[in-house]
């Protein structure tokens, strides 16, 4: 009986739950392409906020305030975290003029430069570093991605990504 009473209350939050998606989907959406520009990501902001609304009890009694500023606050998450993104990748970006050869042998130096980091990953940084490294740069996963799979948050897996990076470039700048 305790089964069938619960199954009851998890059909009418999923009940609800469709309901204020539906009511309030438009205008959550218009808030995200608003500060996001961008209507995929704007989507995927608005499924993210449902998403989270899932795992409460509760909901019977949200609003379209509470939902909005819920879509904002994910909003901006998305722009800090992209923008930290950018931030990272252009401060480890390699100088292109600085490290592209001038010769036709391009390929082979390229080789010889793939060699060389591997081989300072494998000497000189942590498993916790290399295994950032290899699913950031190998498996192309995001810092999220990342974070859960290695149990950690993502502001471990950025300050991991950073240091490792760090020893490289340190490395690199002692052996020329």
């Amino acid at each position: 009986r305790c089964i069938v009473i619960e199954e009851m209350k998890r059909t009418d939050l999923n009940t609800s739950l469709e309901l204020l998606f539906r009511e309030n989907f438009a205008a959550m959406h218009r808030l995200g392409v608003v500060l996001l520009h961008d209507t995929g990501m704007a989507s995927d902001a608005v499924h993210d906020v449902f998403e989270t609304l899932c795992r409460r009890d509760d909901i019977r009694e949200l609003g379209r305030p509470f939902l909005l500023t819920a879509m904002r606050n994910r909003c901006l998450n998305i722009i800090r975290n992209t923008d930290i993104r950018q931030r990272l990748h252009a401060l480890y970006t390699l100088d292109a003029s600085d490290t592209l050869p001038d010769t036709n042998d391009y390929a082979s130096d390229t080789g010889q430069m793939i060699y060389r980091v591997q081989s300072v990953i494998s000497k000189h940084l942590s498993v916790r570093q290399r295994d950032v490294i290899r699913l950031r740069f190998g498996a192309g996963c995001s810092y999220a991605e990342i974070a859960e799979e290695l149990c950690i948050s993502e502001t471990a897996v950025y300050k991991n990504l950073r240091n490792a990076i760090d020893i490289i470039r340190q490395k690199f700048d002692n052996n020329g």
